[in-house]
């Protein structure tokens, strides 16, 4: 599992004291992810990826607007930064 600073973006420009805010937010997200995932599994067969990807990015920019009320504007920036690299990544994993 990757620790919040790593989730956030990369580990970047997190002071202890960012972690320790950000953590509760992160942990809970992963929570609420894994119960998500685990309750499509649960009618067995294929799962909806078309589901998956909606979910996905609702929790995220749940997350991130939780995580953007303790981080520093600058920091917001960040995360909105390493937020489109991830997306451009998930996309060429697609092609």
């Amino acid at each position: 599992m990757l620790s919040p600073s790593e989730v956030v973006y990369g580990g970047d420009f997190l002071s202890r004291d960012d972690v320790a805010k950000i953590t509760p937010i992160v942990t809970e997200a992963q929570k609420k992810q894994s119960e998500a995932w685990a309750k499509m599994r649960e009618g067995g067969g294929e799962m909806d990826r078309d589901k998956m990807r909606e979910e996905r990015i609702k929790m995220t920019a749940e997350t991130d607007k939780k995580l953007k009320e303790v981080l520093t504007p600058e920091q917001g920036v960040k995360l909105d930064a390493f937020r489109k690299q991830q997306a451009e990544e998930r996309t060429k994993r697609m092609q």
